[in-house]
């Protein structure tokens, strides 16, 4: 395969399913990222389907279809096998796994690579490893190797403590939101590379843990946050990735809803705290939006404004069911789960008649 073969790419969301996605990433370059844990295998799986029909459709259909750090039952593989074929122009499929619970699958499915001697990132570098110069093929050697003895527990090897660090960052809350996919695995792919840089220099996992503020904040430059903001002794980290924040909605529109006419932005699925934080930042830096407010998939809401003709808390009280101060409010739709944005926005022009 070539640098620009077309791939898409489901992983787990742990180290070994995410660094694999990090080996695919240095060798090509024009590929679509999934990643999920094991419950929400089916989901991603239909999600990544869609994505191929939407390009076959449009005459560029990817040439591989491509599972890593995932083992699937026989009927979720026979299923995704019987989608793939059924396309005009069907892609590659090939999944890569050390799990043994895959070995009926390994059995009937010739696309199913098994093999449980080692990760699956060091699968994912076996098999790329013909297409790349020598010195990246050494590289994603190495790397591998490291993410093999957390993953496969070798508590024996010397490397054993810094390899479970970075495995432990994978689990670490980003502070980012949700819909940032992009962010957030360019983030994680940053912090694999540059732990790993310092394990390769010989440093200490004390040495590793201390280099993370920097390391953390180099991402940010990197995905061009201010360096005024970035080196801003002022501000915690937390708020430094608030500005990320903030830039991303801004290019990418909030959804919007009225409110007895006022403007009001949505933020479907955030975080409390960042929203709480990120709101404020939002409405001052958008005057023509009158109202912030925060949708939980528990129907949960909180509803913030600058605006002191906007009483927020009288709002809530009269159709959410709640209330509060008047620039700073909370309530509940009469629901008790909601599963998208359409259905928030739903909910909330309901609520108003």
């Amino acid at each position: 395969m070539l640098p620009t073969s077309r791939i898409i790419h489901i992983s787990h969301n742990d180290l070994d399913g995410i660094a694999a996605q990090f080996v695919i990433s240095r060798v090509f370059y024009n590929v679509s990222w999934f990643n999920c844990d094991y419950k929400d295998i089916e989901f991603t799986i239909s999600h990544a389907i869609k994505q191929v029909k939407m390009e076959t459709l449009a005459g560029s259909p990817p040439e591989l279809f491509l599972i890593t750090d995932i083992n699937l039952t026989v009927e979720i593989a026979a299923n995704l096998q019987k989608q793939i074929n059924s396309l005009p122009s069907p892609p590659k499929l090939l999944l890569l796994d050390h799990h043994a619970t895959g070995a009926d699958c390994a059995k009937n499915f010739d696309w199913y690579h098994l093999d449980v001697s080692c990760c699956a990132t060091r699968l994912t570098y076996q098999w790329v490893k013909s297409f790349v110069p020598e010195e990246l093929g050494n590289y994603l050697d190495r790397l591998s190797a490291l993410v093999n003895v957390t993953d496969l527990w070798q508590a024996e090897d010397a490397r054993f403590a810094k390899a479970n660090l970075i495995a432990d960052l994978m689990f670490e809350k980003t502070q980012m939101i949700a819909d940032m996919q992009e962010h957030n695995r360019n983030y994680f792919f940053h912090l694999i590379e540059q732990c790993f840089k310092r394990v390769e220099e010989g440093k200490s996992v004390m040495q590793i843990e201390r280099d993370l503020y920097q390391i953390r904040l180099d991402y940010l430059l990197d995905a061009g946050v201010t360096e005024s903001i970035v080196l801003d002794e002022g501000k915690t980290l937390e708020g430094k990735y608030h500005h990320l924040i903030l830039d991303y909605i801004t290019a990418n529109k909030l959804p919007q809803v009225k409110i007895e006419g006022y403007r009001t932005a949505l933020f479907y699925r955030w975080n409390g705290t960042i929203f709480q934080h990120v709101s404020s930042m939002y409405l001052e830096k958008n005057p023509h939006i009158d109202i912030a407010i925060r949708v939980g998939t528990n129907a949960r809401l909180s509803i913030r404004s600058r605006n002191k003709k906007i009483d927020v808390g009288q709002l809530s009280r009269r159709y959410f069911n709640g209330g509060g101060h008047p620039q700073a409010a909370g309530g509940v739709l009469d629901v008790r789960e909601i599963k998208s944005v359409a259905k928030a926005i739903q909910l909330i022009e309901q609520a108003q008649k």
